[in-house]
C-alpha cells in the first residue's frame, strides 16, 4: 500500500464518509456509527447521461497546481460535492492503487467521457458527527453535478437491493467497512 507517488502522477481520491452519533458529555471516546454519506451524479439539460447514474463515494481527479497531493484532492472534492468541510488531517488514508482503465467502445461515443490513461487511485475516510451532516448541501453551484445523500445502514442495504450502488465502490465500503460493524461502539481505528 503506497500511498503517494510523487508530483507528476496522475490520481484521483475518493472518500469513504462516516457519519457518529452526536458524543455525549459524558464519554467521547465512543463512537457509535449511524450511517454514511454518498453522491450520485445527477442529470441537467445542460448533461445528459448515457448511463444510469448510483450511488458512489464522493470524489475526483487532480486540478494540477491547485492539489499538490491526493490527500488534498479528497479534501476539496468533499467540500464541493457535499459541502462537507472538514480539516485536512482528518482525511484517513486506507489505499492506493494502480488504475487501468477498462476500454470500452460505445455507438455512438460519448462526448462527455474524458478519456484517460492509467492512474492512481486514493481511497480516504473521513469520519464525522451527526451534527456536521446538517453541512450538506445539494444545491451548492461547485457540486459538480453530485447529488449528495445521508444513508443509513438500512436504506443502503436497500440502494444495494436495487443495484443502485456503483460496483466497484461497494466492493471498497464492503472490505473497509462493513455491516459486521454497525451500531457497535467503533474505537478510534477500523
Amino acid at each position: 500500500m503506497q500511498e503517494y507517488m510523487g508530483p507528476d502522477e496522475d490520481w484521483a481520491s475518493i472518500v469513504l464518509i462516516r457519519v457518529f452519533q452526536n458524543p455525549t458529555d459524558q464519554d467521547r471516546s465512543e463512537k457509535i456509527l449511524v450511517g454514511y454519506v454518498f453522491v450520485k451524479e445527477v442529470t441537467t439539460p445542460v448533461k445528459e447521461l448515457d448511463y444510469a447514474p448510483q450511488w458512489k463515494f464522493p470524489g475526483g481527479r487532480v486540478i494540477p497546481r491547485r492539489d499538490t497531493t491526493p490527500q488534498e484532492t479528497a479534501k476539496r472534492e468533499t467540500r464541493e460535492e457535499t459541502g462537507i468541510e472538514a480539516p485536512l488531517e482528518d482525511f484517513i488514508f486506507l489505499d492506493g492503487w494502480k488504475q487501468i482503465p477498462e476500454i470500452r467502445e460505445y455507438n455512438p461515443p460519448l462526448k462527455h467521457l474524458r478519456s484517460r490513461g492509467p492512474h492512481w487511485k486514493y481511497l480516504y475516510m473521513l469520519d464525522i458527527y451527526e451534527c456536521e451532516r446538517n453541512w450538506i448541501n445539494s444545491s451548492h453551484p461547485s457540486n459538480g453535478n453530485e447529488d449528495p445523500k445521508f444513508f443509513t445502514p438500512e436504506a443502503l442495504i436497500d440502494a444495494i437491493k436495487i443495484d443502485d450502488f456503483k460496483a466497484d465502490h461497494l466492493e471498497l465500503w464492503e472490505k473497509w467497512h462493513s455491516f459486521k460493524n454497525y451500531k457497535k461502539t467503533l474505537g478510534p481505528a477500523l
